[in-house]
Parts: structure tokens; C-alpha cells; sequence
């Protein structure tokens, strides 16, 4: 499958779907991989490697391991964090996952990122909107990256706005 057809079909996997026994360092970059890696596009090699993990845990951005073991709340944070690195910056990562569990508890959090992601994969990537070799695609690269530019302002607009509610 391209990354059209994966993005269309990617299904996240929920609280209950992650492991629920301690993995080790190279089982969680593994487990990221194959779920994440299609996304690490413009010349990344990796969604996320132990590095960027160990960058994570110094950043309090994820607890660290209990005894090199890290768990599903571990995984599930890191999902987020690899999929929103994206867009945001580390420090507007963690606020918008602090002010999601401000409302949520961590599983319901977790599991409503999950749901946004599919969703909006599927809008972003309906076949119609795909360009094809018969149209031109500068008018439509134009027309999502100034969505793009919309959305994360909109975005930082709403985080800005929940913060100092």
C-alpha cells in the first residue's frame, strides 16, 4: 500500500489494543515503527528512535521506564508525541497533552487521539481530493498547506485560549 491507501486505512491502536506487559527499549521503538514509520516522511528515516525517547524522559515529556520497562501509558504517550511532533513543537505537545488530561483520564485521552487521527485521515485523504496525472497538483499542494497553516493557528489560537481559561 502507498501512503495514501495506508493513510486512508490506518487504524491507530486503542488503550486496550497496546500491550499490557512491560516492553524494553528496542520493543517500543519496534511496536512505533510498525505502526507510525509510514508517517516519517521529507527525509526522516524513523518516526522515533531510543534517542528521541531518551529525549522524551529528560523533557518529562514521558515518565521514565520502572526498571527499563516501559509501559502501555509509556506507548500510548509516545504515539501522541510522534504523531503531533509533526506539527507542534515539544513544549506545545506536552500543553496540549496536559490540557487533554485535564479533561480526560489517560486511557480516554488516548483512545479520543486515536479516534481524531483516523478521522482526519480519511477526510484529508478522500480518493477525490488525491491529484491525478491529468490535473495539476501545485493548486492543490498551495491549497493544504495554506490549510495547514490555518488549522495549527487555529490550533495554537484554542491551546492559548484553554490555557488561560
Amino acid at each position: 500500500m502507498n501512503i495514501i491507501e495506508k493513510s486512508i486505512n490506518f487504524h491507530c491502536p486503542r488503550w486496550q489494543e497496546l500491550p499490557d506487559i512491560g516492553l524494553y527499549m528496542d520493543q517500543v521503538v519496534c511496536i512505533t515503527e510498525d505502526h507510525l514509520g509510514f508517517f516519517a516522511l521529507g527525509g526522516e528515516n524513523k518516526i522515533v528512535t531510543s534517542t528521541m525517547i531518551n529525549n522524551y524522559v529528560k523533557q518529562k515529556m514521558i515518565a521514565p521506564p520502572y526498571k527499563k520497562k516501559y509501559q502501555k501509558s509509556h506507548l500510548a504517550r509516545l504515539f501522541i508525541i510522534c504523531i503531533l511532533k509533526r506539527c507542534f513543537s515539544i513544549s506545545e505537545t506536552a500543553t496540549i497533552i496536559n490540557l487533554l488530561l485535564q479533561k480526560y483520564d489517560e486511557q480516554e485521552a488516548y483512545d479520543l487521539f486515536c479516534s481524531e487521527l483516523e478521522n482526519s485521515l480519511q477526510i484529508v485523504f478522500q480518493p477525490e481530493k488525491i491529484p491525478s496525472s491529468n490535473t495539476s497538483t501545485e493548486p492543490t499542494m498551495l491549497q493544504a498547506v495554506m490549510r495547514a497553516f490555518a488549522n495549527k493557528t487555529y490550533a495554537q489560537l484554542t491551546i492559548d485560549y484553554l490555557q488561560n481559561k
